[in-house]
């Protein structure tokens, strides 16, 4: 009975975060018998038979892509959650307990956030699932954890024991793979010095026409703060001599050319400068 009750509290949560699927009249009520087979359902497609998986390797809401062999093993991985071992729980039992993985998946068009946390008790975790909106700025993160902290996130967050999830050691190798990979060349950057650079953070990069390619975790970063997907807000500006760009970097079908010492850049045309913090920060995503 308990476990039931258990279902029946979160079969609401899962309708919401699956709307558009199995909500097809617009009412918020669900009270027919088959509502628990539905709810159930819906979770198990979502961890059983994801269209997509990003992983999340940084801060910023930045989620790097994976190859068709991580994808199948993080598939399998999710697939072995069983929820019938986990109860329901609130924010306030996540006190203590840390983030140790975060998946960005799509199923039928939408997105939605899957994470993991583990407490300082070995043998329990956290799941959390949220619908997924896309970061795009400053004010769009802002406006995110302000929706988050009133309570208009629709979560669903359970506790259970790790025996009921994969090996989290399994998982944690995963994500390593993805972050320190070098070999994806629409998902990596290729990054080529245009100058003799004396800089004391760019040192790697000398001399002239030395080149590397930046491993996917900090390539997504690099392309996520070039085109203000990081909260990074570049600015418009009017000009810039391409031959004071000491930097190309390659993402893809996509080239910039960067000013090591004004922060600014060209893509497609248009001209725009990094903010101080990120001209700062920028030189640690060049590895």
């Amino acid at each position: 009975m308990q476990l039931r009750c258990f279902f029946m509290l979160i079969l609401i949560s899962v309708l919401v975060l699956a709307a558009g699927c199995s909500n097809t009249d617009g009412s918020d009520q669900i009270n027919n018998a088959d509502s628990l087979e539905i709810a159930l359902k819906t979770v198990s497609e979502l961890l059983g038979q994801p269209e997509d998986i990003q992983l999340k390797l940084g801060r910023y809401y930045v989620f790097a892509p994976v190859d068709e062999e991580q994808f199948h093993e993080l598939a399998a991985w999710l697939s072995e959650i069983d929820l019938g071992g986990f109860e329901e729980a609130k924010r306030e039992d996540l006190e203590g307990s840390f983030g140790t993985c975060e998946f960005l998946i799509e199923k039928n068009g939408k997105s939605y956030e899957i994470k993991v946390y583990e407490e300082n008790d070995p043998d329990a975790v956290f799941l959390t699932f949220n619908n997924y909106k896309p970061i795009r700025s400053r004010a769009e993160a802002l406006a995110e954890a302000e929706r988050r902290m009133e309570g208009e996130d629709k979560e669903i967050l359970l506790r259970g024991l790790q025996t009921h999830i994969g090996d989290t050691k399994r998982l944690s190798d995963i994500f390593a793979s993805v972050r320190l990979d070098r070999s994806d060349p629409e998902n990596c950057a290729e990054i080529t010095a245009l100058t003799e650079i004396d800089h004391e953070h760019f040192n790697v990069l000398k001399p002239k026409g030395a080149s590397l390619w930046a491993m996917k975790g900090n390539s997504v970063m690099l392309k996520a703060i070039f085109d203000g997907f990081a909260q990074s807000d570049p600015i418009p500006i009017d000009s810039i001599n391409k031959e004071d760009c000491d930097l190309k970097i390659v993402i893809g079908d996509t080239i910039y050319l960067y000013d090591i010492e004004t922060g600014a850049y060209i893509v497609n045309g248009q001209n725009f400068k990094l903010e101080e913090q990120w001209q700062q920060t920028l030189w640690q995503f060049f590895q």
